[in-house]
């Protein structure tokens, strides 16, 4: 398993240790009855975002209730945490990409708990999350549904656009965003937040001219227009087998956190991404990564692994940015993804 943070600190956001024996206000438990989880929370574009995630801590855990199903592995067990390239991600989109995500069709590799996905689609992207079909059930889709409150039909229509008019409707911080205005961070959660983007999300993106609807039966999330949705991709069969309800061939941008630790994974993995950039749209992937390997890991893959892999299947594979994000504590880059013409 992967050498996961699992102080709180560095998991970011306020989390908080939870038990959930049952469904509850129709979010489910994530698992299995009993099971201890954590809520994380975080900022996104003036409005917070909140999932659920398994606790890793916990002395007492019951056998994990996806076990016996067929698609799942040890590595599909990983989806249930949150690694930090999430929170790499999350800090390029909030600061480098929220005008290229807004009014876009985004397909996410590997969601796990759909914290990422579900930040992304706060700043106004139609995000399709995708993993195993026991974590979409067991995990993606109650994160959903977790956060189907998020959104304002006063300031969303079915593109995501946002007018002064119904930046009116808007908490503070956003209606501030959408009118040009930065607030001053007063605290130094406010500051952390601002550092990741994600207070106020900064001057709201101009909805595109070509800006698209959300996937169907979308949750819209935010205050921006975004929405999520989710469904299985099993990076071992064929993706073509797997493409309904939802065609992945319509998505404009690609994003994975973190995906790739094992040596077994990476062939799946590029051979998927393959797949999804040789559609008609050739959309750009976006894909943060933490080296987890050595040069004599047996089972861990590492940086030349996966880049080699890659350009072998005909990527072209460009550094995008690197460094230390908020609330990760180690280092990450993030590489955009293309085919080679």
């Amino acid at each position: 398993m992967p050498d996961e943070r699992t102080s709180r600190e560095l998991m970011g956001g306020p989390e908080t240790r939870l038990l959930y024996a049952k469904k509850a206000d129709g979010v489910g438990d994530l698992g299995g009855g009993g099971q201890d989880k954590i809520a994380v929370s975080v900022e996104a574009a003036g409005c917070t975002i909140r999932i659920l995630r398994r606790d890793l801590e916990a002395d007492d855990a019951p056998l994990d209730p996806c076990f016996f199903e067929p698609s799942y592995t040890v590595a599909g067990a990983t989806g249930f945490v949150v690694w930090e390239g999430s929170w790499m991600l999350m800090n390029y989109v909030a600061t480098q990409m929220a005008d290229e995500v807004r009014g876009r069709r985004v397909v996410e590799l590997g969601s796990g708990t759909g914290l990422a996905g579900l930040f992304i689609a706060a700043y106004g992207a139609h995000v399709l999350m995708t993993d195993l079909p026991s974590v979409v059930t067991e995990c993606l889709m109650d994160n959903i549904a977790l956060n189907s409150g998020s959104s304002s039909n006063s300031s969303r229509t079915c593109c995501g656009e946002v007018t002064t008019d119904n930046a009116r409707s808007l908490p503070a911080a956003a209606s501030d965003a959408v009118a040009g205005e930065q607030p001053a961070p007063q605290d130094e959660d406010q500051v952390a937040n601002a550092v990741l983007g994600v207070s106020v999300g900064g001057v709201a993106p101009a909805v595109p001219s070509d800006a698209r609807c959300g996937w169907e039966n979308s949750t819209p999330i935010g205050l921006l227009g975004g929405s999520a949705t989710a469904q299985a991709l099993d990076w071992v069969r064929p993706v073509k087998e797997q493409a309904a309800p939802l065609d992945f061939a319509d998505a404009d941008i690609i994003l994975a956190a973190e995906v790739v630790w094992l040596k077994e994974l990476v062939e799946p993995f590029v051979i998927t991404l393959v797949t999804l950039l040789s559609s008609p749209k050739r959309p750009r992937c976006y894909m943060a990564y933490h080296n987890r390997g050595s040069e004599t890991s047996v089972t861990f893959a590492t940086t030349d692994d996966l880049l080699s892999c890659l350009r072998d299947h005909g990527c072209v594979v460009k550094l995008v940015t690197e460094g230390v994000p908020p609330r990760a504590g180690i280092s990450c880059v993030i590489y955009a993804v293309t085919l080679r013409e």
